[in-house]
């Protein structure tokens, strides 16, 4: 039985003494918050009537500053809430070069600091010092301050589990975490939420994290390698090293899905931050094109790829969303946006203004979109017509300038290039109802000739899923949010028919660095060994050596008893969750409809019910993983094409300790094993 030293003991009551200190004089400045606000507000209510608009608005000021103060001790209380449960993780004893001062520091989710002493009883896993837990072993070791480089040498670094005001653990480690600690975090079950991290972040995630030299930095991670993970935990640590000049409501993440949204919507939380902005890639070029286009969603046109049916549209979808494309597509605007504007002759008073004069005035504000350009050519020809003593009508001059500029609508320019290009045959569309490839291409072109910049002052924008954006995606992006930007994904994890290399989005970008991860952490050994002979290119992934069950290929005849079968078995070994995963949403809503009435704790993954299992879609389940991940129909019929080898890929690296692939005829022939699983039944 573990038995904590005195001296650790000692401490870990001084920190928890603190605490809730701190927590009751928050508890009684809410309490008095609230107790005022009730007071003044009913005191305003009773005396409306007397009082005059000013001193209505000056009551209603101060009450809002009361809210406002009081959320501030809310939030504060919700943190030592959290540090009460688990106060820190980490402990590194350095002794500095420069003093031989030796600090002791403890290491949690945030900082715990008495005053009016200032003295650190626990650093935030973000401060400088904090750094070194991450970067080094026993031995030398430096951290960045504000004002230096700090040198000198880590004499101790223990890892520990703490539980409220117990020590369940310790360990002492000279490597870069305690591997033991990691595989036990590893190991446990997962609920359908992402946590945080922090007491298990690696050298390179930590490297990763705290980068602020890159404007753009490409996140290539394999299946499981923490990415998404990485990227929130990156913008807590920008929004604690900029505290001041950036705040969540400046940070936007760009998700696949409202159902990954809330997947990832507890992480910043857990960490002591604001959750940040979320959208949806399609959300960005919608507020770009006119409300009354109709176009078809993602899923619908990966949906129409993974189904084959339809090779003229797979060949359409493919061809917009390669670079080739774009890069005709882009040199086709630049030429119409050069010829947008057929300047004639102005006559203001006595002065006549030349078209050679409009059109040199036209291209020196090449920096500005064209609309731009006509509204500044307008605001000169107004000044004009003041050095000539002519009162001018501004709404008149601008219609007469307007009527120079001879573009129509995107849409109109996206026919014409495709004509352009001869290919109309490229563009197919029922008036205003377009294709979904068609979406990103035609909110470019709006974009390039009517300035769509962000209305939210956005400072940093993350990008997740990025095998899956086309270039001309990217580049609709770059024009909305001039920002930095950390663009994660996986090429090998493309489901949309998108088949874009890292060379092909690094190039939408500039001042880009790309790092790559290929070490996996979510699945056991067996799973990943499995998922490689889907995809034997990949063959540099590097699993964490944590074992488990063989991978299962099932031939099975009554879905609803296996079902209820895996929910048991969950139950019994205290597993979590478990991912019902349907190649696509017809299949997924045949077998909630097949199971719904013999299974009880079940529910389809949009419908957003905290039930054991959930039936998705391969689509819905990217970026997620659950503890039990059953692969349903991985038959011949279901899994036989080179695209369906990527969403059988997807799938089986949902699962975290368990795997089964389940058939009914053939097993398919995209899994390269020696032995087919032909007779196992369930």
């Amino acid at each position: 039985m573990f038995h904590a030293s005195s001296e650790e003991l000692q401490y870990l009551k001084k920190v928890i003494s603190l605490i809730d200190e701190y927590l009751k004089g928050i508890n009684e400045k809410i309490e008095e918050y609230g107790i005022s606000i009730i007071s003044d507000k009913k005191n305003l209510w009773e005396n409306i009537y007397e009082l005059d608009p000013v001193e209505i608005m000056q009551a209603q000021e101060e009450i809002e500053d009361q809210v406002h103060h009081g959320h501030r001790y809310v939030k504060e209380k919700a943190k030592y809430d959290r540090m009460r449960k688990s106060p820190y993780f980490a402990r590194i004893d350095f002794k500095e070069e420069e003093t031989g001062e030796v600090i002791h520091a403890y290491i949690g989710l945030g900082a715990l600091i008495k005053t009016p002493e200032y003295d650190f009883l626990i650093y935030d896993w973000r401060a400088p010092i904090s750094s070194m837990f991450y970067e080094f072993e026993l031995g030398k070791a430096h951290y960045v301050a504000p004002e230096s480089v700090v040198e000198g040498e880590i004499i101790l670094k223990r890892h520990y589990k703490v539980e409220g005001d117990k020590i369940i653990n310790y360990a002492d480690s000279g490597t870069n975490i305690n591997d033991d600690v990691l595989m036990e975090v590893l190991s446990q079950s997962s609920d359908q939420k992402m946590h945080n991290i922090v007491a298990t972040i690696q050298r390179e995630q930590n490297s990763i994290i705290r980068d602020v030299s890159s404007k753009v930095l490409i996140i290539q991670g394999v299946a499981g390698s923490g990415k998404t993970s990485i990227a929130l935990h990156r913008a807590a640590y920008l929004l604690y090293k900029y505290k001041g000049t950036l705040s969540s409501n400046e940070i936007l993440i760009v998700s696949p899905n409202k159902i990954f949204s809330e997947y990832i919507s507890g992480v910043l939380p857990e960490l002591d931050e604001e959750n940040i902005l979320q959208c949806e890639v399609d959300q960005i070029a919608d507020r770009v094109i006119p409300n009354d286009y109709n176009f078809e969603k993602s899923w619908e046109q990966a949906e129409r790829l993974i189904d084959g049916n339809d090779m003229a549209y797979a060949v359409r979808a493919k061809y917009k969303s390669s670079r080739v494309f774009f890069d005709l597509l882009k040199s086709y605007v630049d030429e119409r946006i050069d010829a947008a504007f057929k300047p004639s002759t102005i006559t203001i008073g006595k002065k006549v203004v030349s078209t050679e004069y409009l059109e040199t005035k036209y291209k020196n504000y090449g920096r500005y979109t064209p609309a731009e350009r006509i509204k500044m050519i307008t605001e000169d020809l107004i000044i004009i017509s003041e050095g000539e003593g002519v009162r001018a009508n501004k709404r008149k001059m601008n219609d007469m300038v307007q009527k120079m500029y001879t573009y129509t609508s995107a849409v109109d320019v996206y026919s014409d290039f495709f004509k352009h290009i001869s290919k109309p045959e490229y563009f197919v569309h029922k008036g205003k109802a377009f294709e979904y490839a068609d979406l990103f291409p035609i909110a470019y072109i709006e974009a390039r000739f009517n300035s769509k910049k962000s209305q939210i002052p956005i400072k940093h924008l993350i990008i997740d899923e990025m095998q899956d954006y086309s270039p001309v995606c990217f580049e609709l992006i770059n024009l909305v949010y001039d920002c930095n930007k950390t663009i994660l994904g996986d090429v090998a994890q493309s489901i949309s028919g998108i088949t874009n290399s890292i060379s092909d989005i690094q190039q939408c970008f500039d001042d880009v660095q790309v790092v790559e991860i290929n070490k996996s952490y979510r699945s056991t050994y067996e799973i990943i060994d499995f998922s490689k002979h889907i995809k034997p290119e990949l063959k540099d992934i590097v699993p964490m050596v944590r074992h488990g069950e063989e991978v299962k290929c099932i031939k099975y005849d009554d879905i609803a008893s296996h079902i209820n079968d895996a929910i048991k078995y969950a139950k019994k070994n205290k597993l979590k969750s478990i991912g019902i995963i349907c190649k696509n949403k017809m299949a997924a809503a045949e077998l909630y409809e097949k199971v719904k009435g013999k299974v009880k704790d079940i529910s389809l993954i949009e419908d957003g019910r905290n039930t054991k299992a959930v039936i998705s879609t391969v689509q819905l389940s990217k970026g997620l993983e659950f503890d039990y991940v059953i692969v349903v129909d991985a038959d011949t019929k279901n899994y036989h094409s080179e695209a369906d080898r990527s969403l059988l890929y997807v799938a089986c690296t949902r699962a975290m300790h368990k795997l089964e692939l389940i058939y009914q005829d053939q097993f398919t022939d995209l899994v390269d094993i020696d032995e087919k699983p032909e007779n196992t039944v369930a």
